[in-house]
């Protein structure tokens, strides 16, 4: 018997050791190759742009920033709708203002009228400068532009109407624009009406400004230089005629550049006592007189003098009355110091007759349809918001689509990078468009579709607010008479609005009260799909409407 180890234990397969060595270089080999990052030389690169989602995506961002552009223009055409058809009767709004409750019902009104805190702050100012309004009362004039300037982009949230949630954030990012308006004035007016506290502060830094003199322009923005072009071939509009109205010269104006001798003379002739007499001309105001001397503006067409006795008596006439004759008037000049029973003519040559009877469109394509005041406003509004409607829902539908996956994520990033930083670019963009009410108009569709929220939606609007108030500094800084108060002014806007952002933004429980109104707001709007119509028909129409109608019943 063979013995069992014997046992022949089989073949023995051997695996060369190279083999092994060199299957486990391609496998690494294969790897590497597998995770190489392939370079494309610079031509390859160049037809590589001309793909088809290329070409799609750089189509829809060109056609984004047309609809931008688009919507931009219609805002413009919007306010200057607006201008048409209330600036007349804003400007006649200042004349009632005699308490501060009036002076912000006015600013309200008149900023909701024309669309424009830009235009009603500079009105506010060269009323301050011309000596018509006194700084007291422009303070809350200038509060009111501040609530009036969110009537835009509230209008333009509804803009969102057709899909509910956007229709919500939308709202909700408008009036948070409001509701920190509306807080900062509750909280600073009784002050300000208590102790003018702004107007103490803000006179110590204007009080040595010093009037412009020779050719004075006010900067515009890079935006208005490129909408202006195209709204001109519109329509214009005769801005002077505002300043007619709301300085008092509608029943006409002595376009004459007077002496010093000649308004000397005429104080003396028609203003007895040492010029303090000057109450029985004709729609006398106080700002008539500078220096002790009547205007050279305010100067009569004609004069009717009559001497009884010892006594003279002087009439103060605009027009030649229908029951005089004035044809054959006597020419007064700085040397008729002796006067005799007659009529004078003292600036029938250089006489502006009834200047605010002009109409307001001077020019464009509306001007040349021989269209109305009136009726050209209607057109442009009509057509302007319309248009807004389908500027915002095509808007939105681009946004959606380009800003998705890493575009969104970048957009997200920067604005959450720092909400002071987020003040500071509000402030910026607005400096350069001339306008918050563009600025936050804009930002309304970004929070419709949820690119921005509430929280960061709110320092923009804040800044936007800071913003704003260069028009105002502008516009004081070509004042050429009363520059310290027109300044004094554009400066109690700056301060009011970093007053208010001192109150609300910094610390997060007090910054969630104008946000949690907002909100809730927003659900308002989610159940009430008419709500954001009432709420700004009622905000910015109705109270303030009410409110000024009950001080003019009273003032008159």
């Amino acid at each position: 018997m063979k013995s069992l180890s014997n046992k022949n234990p089989g073949p023995i397969i051997e695996i060369p050791e190279t083999n092994l060595k060199q299957s486990d270089n391609n496998d690494t080999q294969n790897k590497q190759n597998n995770t190489q990052i392939e370079v494309y030389t610079t031509k390859e690169r160049f037809i590589n742009l001309f793909t088809i989602d290329n070409a799609q995506n750089i189509f829809l961002f060109c056609g984004a920033w047309g609809l931008i552009y688009c919507f931009l223009i219609m805002l413009s055409l919007m306010g200057n709708g607006f201008k048409l058809l209330g600036m007349k009767d804003s400007s006649r709004m200042f004349d009632i203002v005699n308490n501060p409750i009036s002076a912000l019902m006015v600013g309200i009104l008149v900023t909701v009228l024309v669309q424009s805190s830009s235009t009603s702050t500079s009105i506010i100012v060269g009323l301050v400068g011309a000596d018509e309004l006194s700084v007291k009362n422009a303070i809350p004039m200038i509060m009111g532009a501040n609530i009036g300037t969110s009537v835009t982009n509230t209008i333009v949230s509804i803009g969102s109407y057709n899909n509910k949630e956007n229709y919500k954030r939308a709202f909700a990012g408008a009036t948070v624009h409001d509701l920190f308006n509306f807080l900062t004035v509750l909280i600073l007016l009784p002050i300000q009406w208590a102790s003018n506290f702004l107007g103490k502060i803000t006179w110590e830094f204007s009080k040595n400004q010093v009037p412009c003199e020779n050719d004075c322009k006010k900067w515009e923005g890079p935006i208005k230089k490129i909408v202006k072009p195209v709204i001109s071939e519109i329509l214009q509009i005769d801005k002077k005629i505002s300043k007619y109205i709301y300085q008092g010269y509608c029943d006409g104006y002595c376009d004459y550049d007077c002496t010093t001798e000649d308004q000397t003379l005429l104080t003396n002739q028609l203003c007895d006592n040492n010029y303090q007499d000057c109450d029985d001309l004709p729609n006398y105001k106080s700002s008539w007189i500078s220096n002790d001397l009547l205007k050279c503006k305010r100067f009569p067409q004609f004069m009717n003098v009559d001497t009884t006795g010892t006594d003279t008596s002087i009439e103060y006439y605009y027009e030649c009355p229908s029951n005089l004759d004035c044809s054959n008037s006597i020419q007064w000049n700085s040397t008729v110091t002796t006067l005799y029973n007659n009529i004078y003519d003292v600036c029938s040559s250089d006489w502006k007759s009834h200047p605010c009877d002009k109409p307001l469109l001077k020019g464009g394509l509306l001007y040349d349809w021989e269209m109305s005041d009136y009726g050209a406003g209607v057109l442009s509004v009509t057509f302007s918001i319309f248009s807004l409607c389908i500027c915002i829902y095509l808007l939105i539908k681009l946004l959606n689509y380009l800003l998705r996956g890493r575009a969104r994520k970048l957009l997200v990033n920067a604005l959450a990078y720092n909400k002071y930083f987020s003040i500071v670019i509000g402030a910026l963009v607005t400096i350069l468009v001339q306008s918050s009410s563009i600025t936050t108009s804009t930002l309304v569709p970004l929070c419709a579709i949820n690119v921005i929220t509430l929280e960061q939606m709110f320092p923009l609007t804040l800044g936007a607010n800071i913003g704003t108030t260069v028009t105002g500094l502008l516009a004081a800084s070509v004042a050429v008479s009363n520059p310290a108060e027109a300044l004094q002014v554009a400066l109690a806007h700056l301060l009011f609005n970093i007053i208010g952002i001192m109150i609300w933004f910094p610390h997060p429980r007090i910054r969630n009260i104008p946000l949690s109104f907002a909100r809730e707001l927003g659900e308002y709007c989610d159940n009430y799909r008419f709500f954001p119509f009432i709420y700004t028909g009622t905000v910015f129409f109705a109270i303030p409407s009410i409110a000024y109608a009950i001080t003019y019943d009273i003032s008159n």
